[in-house]
C-alpha cells in the first residue's frame, strides 16, 4: 500500500468570543528587503520573474515598490545561460525556453553589484490517467453533489511532490484552501485514485485539473507559504518560508521569495448525470 502524506489546508476557522485582551506589540521599522519571485513554467516554456521590495508593517499602502534595471539570467545544467527581458515595473520574462526535465536550473539576479542566486530541479511530469466522479448524498459534513477523483501512477520509486490546481467553470481557484499539496511515497508504479475532497461539484460543472510536479525544495517552500496564509487557530504559529536566495557577498543581505521550476499534466471533465 502506497503511503500518502497530505498537507491539509483547513477551510474552517474557529470563532473565539469568550475573552479578549489587548496586547501592545512593539514593531520597529526595518530597511526594505528585496523580494524575488521567479517561476519557470516548463509546459508554457516561459520564465517569469517579479522583483519588488517590502514595506513596513504599519505602512498604509497596498503598493510594493518594484525594481527594474536588474540583470536576470536562467542557467541550465550545461551552464548555458539566457538573459530575461526587462519589461519594466519589476517584471522580467523569457519565452520559448525549452525544458530539460529531471535537471537542475539556476536563476541569477544581479542588482547594484550584488548577484543573488536560487536553484531548483525540474521534475518529470506525471500524467493524470483519468478523471471520474461519484454522486454522494448530503450529510452533516458535506453537501449533496459529486466528488471528483483523479487517477495517476507514479513512475519512480521515490518520494514525489505534487500540487493539485483547479479551474472550475472557467475560473482559476487560487486560494490555498482551493488547492492541495501532497507527497506520494515510494511504490512500484501502482495506480492511485485520489478524491478532490475539499470541493463538491454539481451537475454540468466543468472542471480542469492540473497535477503539478515539484521538487522537494519547492514543495517545502509552498508548504511553509500555505501554512503562513492559514488562519486556523488549531495549528502552531507558522514560520516564514525557508530562505531560497543566496548572494555573492559576505554580508547577510536577506532576500525573500523563491524560484520554482515545474511542469504539470492537465485533464478536464464535465460532471453530467
Amino acid at each position: 500500500m502506497k503511503k500518502l502524506i497530505f498537507l491539509f489546508i483547513s477551510a474552517f476557522s474557529l470563532i473565539l468570543t469568550s475573552c479578549e485582551k489587548v496586547i501592545d506589540i512593539g514593531v520597529s521599522d526595518t530597511e526594505p528587503k528585496l523580494v524575488i519571485e521567479a517561476l519557470y513554467d516548463a509546459v508554457d516554456e516561459k520564465v517569469s520573474v517579479n522583483i519588488s521590495k517590502t514595506v513596513n508593517v504599519f505602512e498604509a499602502t497596498d503598493y510594493f515598490p518594484t525594481v527594474s534595471g536588474a540583470t536576470v539570467k536562467i542557467i541550465d545544467e550545461n551552464d548555458v545561460s539566457f538573459t530575461l527581458n526587462d519589461e519594466g515595473e519589476g517584471r522580467y520574462s523569457l519565452e520559448n525556453y525549452s525544458p530539460i526535465y529531471n535537471s537542475l536550473y539556476r536563476l541569477q539576479v544581479t542588482l547594484d553589484g550584488i548577484t543573488y542566486e536560487a536553484q531548483d530541479s525540474l521534475m518529470p511530469i506525471v500524467p493524470i490517467d483519468s478523471l471520474r466522479f461519484e454522486y454522494q448524498e448530503g450529510s452533516l459534513f458535506f453537501e449533496e453533489g459529486y466528488l471528483v477523483f483523479f487517477e495517476f501512477s507514479d513512475p519512480l520509486d521515490v518520494n514525489n511532490f505534487y500540487k493539485v490546481r483547479l479551474n472550475l467553470n472557467g475560473e482559476d481557484l487560487i486560494k490555498p484552501s482551493d488547492q492541495m499539496l501532497f507527497v506520494n511515497g515510494p511504490n512500484n508504479s501502482s495506480s492511485q485514485s485520489i478524491p478532490i475532497y475539499w470541493q463538491i461539484f454539481q451537475n454540468n460543472d466543468s472542471l480542469q485539473v492540473d497535477l503539478i510536479s515539484y521538487s522537494q525544495r519547492s514543495y517545502f517552500y509552498y508548504s511553509d507559504f500555505f501554512s503562513l496564509l492559514s488562519n486556523s487557530p488549531v495549528v502552531a504559529a507558522p514560520a516564514n518560508p525557508r530562505v531560497q536566495w543566496t548572494n555573492d557577498t559576505d554580508d547577510e543581505i536577506e532576500c525573500l521569495g523563491h524560484f520554482t521550476a515545474f511542469g504539470y499534466d492537465r485533464k478536464s471533465i464535465v460532471v453530467q448525470e
